[in-house]
């Protein structure tokens, strides 16, 4: 079995994904010691780390999780992605990039035997270029192939179009990214994953079903709504736009 620490765990949601796919991640690593209640509720037996990345010593943590040298293990990082977003407006500017070269320290000090990244299709590109370069080369001094490129949620199963980018390196031999599951004319729907609860007014949450809530609108979003033709349409099929905010209205536009 893979023995993994996920650094940059946030609440915990690469740790879930990981431990699903039998994977034993022994820890999570963040800053925000606030997520801990939320990250050990979702992932035990797997123990939060409230600890700046420059702060671990990774020999030492190793040595506490109980990692034999014998063992193969794997490193996941999934470091802010807003320094890499296009979106952002400190124009590349913003201090959390080097982050990733941070993970990088890790890696050289205690390479493990596999490595997986996931950001935002701008980290390896736009302001995310030159530092990507340098995790890359510090990843071949340390031996590792590696095989990069976007995945969408969508592909495998996921009711939603959500692109990143992936890393997988390995230190075994090459390595290749997952092979999408499913297909334009199967993909799952929103429908489908929901359509199994109870219908419900907005406002309602029933509590026989956690997370089914409907928020409470207010007069003119359920006119604009009742105005929506179901399955699939959108504020560009109402008629009469002047319910619609005139933001949204001069939307329709462009």
């Amino acid at each position: 079995m893979i023995k993994a620490i996920d650094f940059f765990c946030g609440a915990g949601g690469l740790t879930r994904g990981l431990l699903n796919a039998g994977i034993s991640v022994l820890a999570g690593v963040d800053n925000d010691e606030r997520l801990q209640q939320t990250y050990t509720h979702n992932n035990a037996p797997s123990r939060f780390i409230a600890s700046d990345i420059n702060d671990i010593e990774i020999a030492m943590l190793r040595e506490e999780l109980g990692i034999l040298r014998q063992d193969l293990t794997l490193y996941a990082a999934c470091t802010p992605c807003q320094p890499f977003s296009t979106l952002n407006r400190q124009k590349g500017k913003d201090k959390r990039k080097i982050l990733l070269l941070d993970f990088a320290k890790i890696v050289e000090k205690c390479p493990p035997d596999f490595i997986l990244v996931e950001n935002v299709p701008g980290l390896n590109n736009a302001y995310g270029r030159e530092i990507y370069k340098e995790f890359l080369s510090v990843l071949r001094r340390c031996g590792f192939s590696e095989a990069a490129g976007l995945l969408d949620a969508k592909s495998f199963g996921v009711p939603q179009t959500r692109k990143r980018f992936i890393l997988l390196a390995s230190r075994h031999g090459t390595i290749s990214l997952p092979i999408p599951q499913t297909y334009a004319n199967q993909m799952s729907t929103v429908r489908a994953c929901i359509e199994k609860y109870p219908a419900i007014a907005d406002g309602e949450a029933p509590k026989a079903h956690p997370n089914h809530v409907a928020r409470k609108l207010q007069p003119h979003h359920k006119r604009i709504v009742a105005a929506i033709p179901k399955n699939g349409g959108s504020r560009r099929d109402v008629a009469d736009t002047s319910i619609l905010l005139p933001c949204l209205s001069i939307c329709l536009y462009f």
